[in-house]
């Protein structure tokens, strides 16, 4: 079984198709409305034990996670927020110290049976949006990120191995896990992470990755069954990304 490991990676990297960040100057807003997200997290102090079923998809539930790779943390929120048929709409926010912006994601092939298994998982539409510039409507972008998207899950090769369970400790809380070893090959590129789960958590069940090697870690602050909003406006009819 595949599962959405490395796809949360992978969502990170699309998440914003904003301006090429050349010169690295720290935006103050973007960096008080990172914090600002940073600083909310769950409520409930009771250790949430892990889940032998797995939350289906609906719309309304979101997850938010704080990513550690570099000199300063980023925010990475999935919310869903609509539903076509067995299509759901995705939302992802991606916000740092330099910028922020969103991405709507028509996904298909959700397994309802188990949502984190990826095996038949298809973006078929992309929407980029990016708040501060001004834009009053969203962009699709119909070849770049979708193909990005489709190429990444089908060249996917990934090897887990199942550890012990353990509880593990994070910004949204203590969370009885599944410890999974993960070797990927996405894109060509090779990661090794250890990856903490619980059924419990929305969307994609991931409370907590690290990277074997040190170089980057993402942990859960946050989640809902419910609450989610779009906030990605309608595209301009026919308008599309000239890339």
């Amino acid at each position: 079984m595949r599962t959405p490991t490395d796809i949360l990676s992978l969502a990170s990297a699309l998440a914003v198709a904003l301006p090429s960040a050349g010169c690295r100057t720290v935006d103050p807003q973007a960096k008080s409305e990172t914090e600002i997200l940073l600083s909310t997290t769950r409520t409930e102090t009771e250790e949430l034990p892990d889940k032998v079923d797995k939350v289906p998809w609906a719309v309304g539930q979101w997850a938010k996670y704080k990513i550690v790779s570099g000199e300063t943390p980023s925010v990475v929120r999935y919310s869903i927020v609509g539903q076509e048929g067995e299509d759901f709409w995705m939302e992802i926010l991606n916000s740092d110290y330099y910028q922020s912006g969103y991405q709507k994601w028509l996904v298909s092939g959700i397994d309802p049976g188990d949502p984190r298994n990826i095996e038949g998982l298809q973006v078929k539409r992309v929407f980029n949006w990016s708040p501060k510039s001004g834009q009053k409507h969203s962009v699709e972008m119909p070849g770049i990120a979708t193909g990005l998207a489709e190429t990444a899950l089908r060249s996917m090769a990934l090897d887990i191995s199942d550890e012990p369970g353990e509880a593990v400790s994070v910004p949204g809380g203590r969370f009885d896990s599944r410890l999974l070893k993960t070797d990927v090959m996405v894109l060509g590129m090779h990661s090794e992470s250890d990856v903490w789960m619980n059924g419990a958590v929305p969307i994609w069940g991931i409370v907590k990755t690290a990277a074997t090697d040190g170089s980057h870690r993402m942990e859960l602050i946050d989640f809902g069954l419910e609450g989610a909003e779009a906030k990605v406006p309608d595209p301009r009819a026919g308008k599309k990304s000239p890339f």
